[in-house]
């Protein structure tokens, strides 16, 4: 939205509505689309588009998913100007036309790309504009616009509960992170892996399997942790039945990016979350049991444990409540999915290194999840890469608690 006019604003909801009615395809209407293009020359229409190189005409051809078109022409210039559409592709208000005389040819391809309006992302410079963005905020003023990017309004929350909502989104921007939040009901915990990105995945903890999430032996497919960023197991710890060699399995992944299918290893990048609800207080739980009571049994083995890189401790947020939304300035959704996604290429592991020392006594693994920890903050709270000692020393604490 640019623009804080009432007036203006609901015109042109108004306007995106009527477009979106007009110029979305929907089930059973492909053919009719096609049709306007050949009657009236073109036709606009929203679409997801991505494109690749055909080697033996040397030339590019675009895909258009909801026309269920694959060879449809396109300038060079446009695919330079757009270069997402060579990667996983954005949606664009298109402009198609129907040429007659190329569809009489041998092998013809009578569809074309005249025009297209991005409406997602669609070019890679994306760190680049963050990072001057981003030398212009405060910290301070940084951490809010974050949050009111996830939906909650940074007033409502103290300190604790906003490291909380900043570490829920580590896992976006690191590779093969593995977080655990166990915490009341109602305290947004998937909320921010179900809303923030399209690159996540949440999913019921009972739901899982070693075919859904790794590989199908059967017929070789790959699971869940090949295709997204994030994988998030909700309602984890009230699955009480548990394939062991799912857990083995998850084990191995989680400590070395790596899972077997036969003979063959196959790595991934996928980071895994699990959330669960805890029943009782936090008093109870250190005095009867401990804090990772109410996870299955399978999963209080020692070294499943061991390859968890961060604990949040979901009861530092209040129950979230109507007055804790945010109605204020944020990132639209999309860009900040694409900046969590670009980030992931990075390493921030190290910008504490010649200001500060761990201490010797820290174990490798719990270095790891020091490093990884650190490394998500930094990118997350200071992209740009400039972050004072002082800066470094409270994001490098956060990740040894």
């Amino acid at each position: 939205c640019a623009s804080v006019d009432e007036q203006e604003i609901q015109e042109g909801l108004a306007i995106v509505e009527k477009q979106l009615r007009d110029r979305t395809v929907r089930t059973g209407e492909e053919e009719l689309f096609k049709a306007r293009a050949k009657e009236q020359g073109s036709v606009k229409l929203i679409d997801i588009v991505r494109a690749k190189l055909d080697a033996r005409r040397d030339c590019y051809i675009a895909e258009l998913p909801s026309l269920a078109l694959n060879d449809v022409r396109i300038a060079d210039e446009l695919v330079r100007e757009n270069e997402r559409m060579l990667t996983d592709g954005f949606y664009a208000e298109v402009t198609l036309s129907y040429d007659a005389v190329v569809a009489q040819e041998y092998g013809g391809r009578p569809f074309a790309i005249e025009a297209l309006r991005p409406i997602q992302m669609s070019k890679s410079d994306v760190l680049e504009v963050l990072a001057r963005g981003r030398a212009k905020f405060t910290c301070a003023e940084w951490i809010d616009l974050l949050l009111r990017s996830v939906g909650l309004e940074p007033a409502s929350l103290d300190e604790r509960a906003k490291r909380v909502a900043l570490l829920r989104m580590v896992p976006f921007v690191e590779r093969n992170y593995n977080l655990v939040e166990l915490g009341p009901k109602g305290t947004g915990k998937s909320h921010t892996f179900s809303e923030l990105s399209p690159n996540g995945a949440l999913i019921s903890g009972g739901e899982v399997t070693v075919a859904k999430l790794f590989v199908n032996n059967a017929n070789g497919k790959l699971g869940l942790v090949g295709y997204w960023d994030v994988v998030a197991f909700d309602e984890f710890a009230a699955n009480r039945r548990t394939d062991q060699n799912l857990v083995n399995i998850m084990k191995n992944y989680m400590a070395n990016k790596q899972f077997n299918r036969g003979n063959q290893p196959l790595g991934a990048e996928a980071s895994m979350v699990f959330i669960g609800n805890t029943s009782h207080t936090v008093p109870y739980m250190l005095q009867h049991s401990d804090l990772f009571d109410e996870l299955p049994d399978s999963y209080r083995d020692a070294a499943w444990l061991d390859r968890i890189h961060h604990y949040i401790p979901g009861w530092e947020v209040d129950v979230i409540r109507g007055e804790m939304f945010s109605s204020g300035y944020g990132f639209v959704v999309d860009y900040l999915a694409e900046i969590l996604r670009a980030l992931r290429n990075h390493d921030f592991s190290d910008r504490y290194k010649g200001r500060f020392q761990l201490s010797s006594d820290i174990s490798t693994r719990d270095r790891d999840g020091i490093h990884k920890t650190f490394s998500g903050l930094m990118k997350i709270l200071y992209p740009h890469g400039e972050a004072t000692d002082a800066e470094i020393e409270a994001v490098l604490r956060v990740a040894m608690e």
